[in-house]
C-alpha cells in the first residue's frame, strides 16, 4: 500500500509520497500488533527560499483490535528519518502516538 502525507513543520510545508509495507503478528485473532515500514520522497516547501527534496522513512508499531470483521480500532507509535538531499541534513525524531479506526471493504 501506500499514502500520501502533508506536515508543516516549524513553517515549512512537507509533502510525502510513502510506499508502505505491513506485517500483522497474530492476523487471524481479534488482537493483533501490526508492524510497518514506509519509505518514499519528500519535497519540502519552506516558507522562503527555493524547494528541498528528500527521502523519509518510518517504522511503526502498534495495536489493533478488531471491533467487526470490517472495522478495527488501534493505537500506533513509531520513528521518522529524513535525509534532505539536497540540504545534506539528516534527521530522526519519534512520530505522535496515533489512535484511530481502520475499515476494509
Amino acid at each position: 500500500g501506500g499514502t500520501l502525507e502533508y506536515a508543516k513543520v516549524e513553517g515549512d510545508h512537507e509533502i510525502s509520497v510513502l510506499g508502505k509495507v505491513q506485517w500483522n503478528l497474530r492476523d487471524d485473532k481479534p488482537l493483533s500488533f501490526p508492524l510497518s515500514v514506509s519509505l518514499g520522497p519528500t519535497v519540502i516547501i519552506p516558507s522562503s527560499g527555493s524547494n528541498e527534496f528528500g527521502v523519509t522513512g518510518k517504522i511503526q508499531g502498534g495495536v489493533s483490535y478488531a471491533l467487526t470483521e470490517w472495522m478495527r480500532v488501534f493505537y500506533e507509535a513509531g520513528v521518522q528519518a529524513q535525509w534532505v538531499i539536497t540540504a545534506n541534513d539528516f534527521t530522526i525524531q519519534l512520530e505522535p502516538m496515533r489512535i484511530g479506526f481502520g475499515f476494509s471493504f
